[in-house]
């Protein structure tokens, strides 16, 4: 077998293993980076639905609030209203009876 291996051969045999060895080496830190993609995008899920859940909990508690004071708002114009509603039936009972007499 020493017979048959010549430098050129022995040359060839070096520079194809220094060639290899790069793509071998790239190929691991392809998979390696491909895991910590995957990583980093269930992470970024993860970050997503808790900023989706404290927004929903804030616009809640925002909500609760505003919705009693909306609602006492409501009753105060209703309450405001019906009186000025009042008056203006009051006045308009009094020009029709003008109206009437006339």
């Amino acid at each position: 077998m020493f017979k048959r291996l010549s430098a050129d051969r022995l040359l060839k045999t070096i520079l194809a293993l220094f060639a290899g060895a790069p793509i071998v080496l790239l190929s691991a830190n392809v998979r390696s980076a491909w895991y910590v993609l995957g990583g980093n995008s269930r992470a970024e899920q993860v970050v997503a639905a808790s900023r989706q859940i404290f927004t929903a909990l804030t616009n809640i508690r925002t909500d609760r609030s505003s919705t009693q004071r909306t609602a006492e708002a409501v009753k105060t114009a209703a309450t405001s209203l019906g009186s000025q509603a009042l008056r203006l039936r009051a006045q308009v009972d009094q020009f029709m009876a003008r109206i009437r007499a006339a």
